[in-house]
């Protein structure tokens, strides 16, 4: 802020859609110039100033009994694996029948993140989804972890369901604005 009182502007770099900034934040296409980046992921361009937005959701599903700990290591590679920041991420969301998983809600928990549950039903209205065998078997929808991202950031899948030995993990980017209706900014 101190570079925008002296200078009467700041470049920032955005990696998300934003709403209309004053005209002395001025937008610019490339990282290596912006001042301030607003970023989902964790390394945009070195040692710049970076907000990271909450506006990923990660669907999640999971093994019965499936400890905090593995869905942590699940969630800790994927955000290594694609550059995620874990800051960026404002919820979960899986399927209703988890709303009880104790690994689950400790994860949630831990890491201060709502999640959002979504009946087989609900799921099985998203379109345009490659169908899971095993989810189907398990759970009567047709998959959780892309589904409930998708239908939990009213946006569009970032990464496609990723497995690991209990977990499933997707991750779906909010459109703006980037808060789910009923939750708060």
């Amino acid at each position: 802020m101190a570079r925008l009182v002296n200078n009467g502007r700041l470049t920032v770099f955005s990696e998300v859609e934003l709403p209309q900034w004053p005209a002395d934040f001025v937008m610019t296409d490339t990282p290596a110039e912006a001042e301030l980046l607003i970023a989902i992921h964790q390394e945009v361009a070195g040692r710049r100033p970076q907000l990271h937005p909450r506006c990923l959701v990660a669907g999640i599903g999971c093994n019965r009994a499936t400890p905090a700990t593995a869905i942590q290591q699940a969630f800790a590679e994927l955000c290594r694996t694609h550059n995620l920041a874990p800051a960026a991420f404002r919820n979960l969301a899986s399927i209703d029948l988890k709303n009880d998983e104790k690994g689950l809600l400790e994860f949630a928990g831990q890491n201060r993140y709502p999640i959002d549950f979504y009946t087989k039903d609900e799921l099985n209205q998203v379109p345009d989804l490659i169908a899971s065998a095993a989810a189907m078997k398990a759970t009567g929808a047709q998959g959780v972890a892309e589904p409930a991202a998708l239908l939990s950031s009213n946006g569009q899948l970032i990464i496609g369901k990723q497995k690991w030995q209990d977990v499933t993990l997707a991750v779906a980017q909010a459109g703006w604005p980037w808060s789910a209706p009923d939750r708060a900014a």
